[in-house]
């Protein structure tokens, strides 16, 4: 059962933001210190997204190109049963005097799913990957593309986690503590995922650097 190992998007948005925007202090200079580090974060998720707009919008126009040759090269022309009559002219050298249309396919059957790998070995890597996976839910989200981002992971023993399957002998499965942490979604509104973007990366930052204290529940 898929929904027993998915966390989803507003979950995870609302524990990353009650976490950093809601957290105790020990004193004010333990507040100045840490909030002063969480808008640095901030700020360096709006700096890079400022400076990857050049590299989406170049995606975005390479894959409309493709996309517009490949519906010209599927496009079908057939004839009408209606009198061109401006080749009406040609009627004693050719048969063919009558009016073509041309269907192209339009339809969208596509789709991206992306798996970030949650993982301990990942920490020295995982602020660049999270880079490369931004320039793709920005580019699906100015292309039309659906997405969906999960981060995968086995969590902590001691939560309450049912487990997903029950495990039998000789059967490939999955570990019980195994999660899937589902961190944006093209069903999310424009606001709600700039939020979670600038959540994740928060919580990234704060696990690859170590200047503020990150939520333990989606860790490595």
């Amino acid at each position: 059962d898929i929904d027993k190992v998915i966390i989803d998007n507003a979950t995870i948005q609302e524990d990353l933001l009650y976490h950093f925007e809601g957290m105790a202090f020990h004193d004010e200079r333990d507040q100045t210190y840490n909030l002063g580090n969480l808008y640095h974060s901030y700020d360096r998720y709006e700096s890079y997204k400022k400076d990857a707009q050049r590299s989406v919008n170049y995606l975005v126009k390479q894959f409309e190109m493709k996309k517009s040759a490949g519906e010209y090269k599927r496009a079908a022309s057939s004839k009408t049963g209606v009198i061109d009559t401006n080749s009406l002219f040609k009627y004693k050298l050719t048969e063919d005097i009558f009016k073509r249309v041309t269907c192209v396919p339009e339809g969208k059957n596509h789709g991206l799913v992306m798996f970030l790998d949650w993982s301990g070995s990942m920490q020295h890597t995982l602020i660049d990957t999270l880079k490369q996976t931004y320039n793709l839910v920005w580019f699906c989200r100015k292309a039309g593309i659906p997405f969906r981002v999960y981060g995968f992971q086995t969590c902590h023993r001691n939560r309450d986690i049912h487990p997903a399957v029950n495990p039998k002998k000789n059967i490939l499965t999955l570990c019980e503590d195994f999660t899937l942490l589902e961190f944006f979604s093209s069903k999310q509104n424009k606001q709600s995922l700039d939020k979670s973007m600038r959540l994740i990366y928060t919580q990234v930052y704060a696990m690859c650097y170590g200047s503020i204290r990150y939520m333990q529940k989606y860790t490595l």
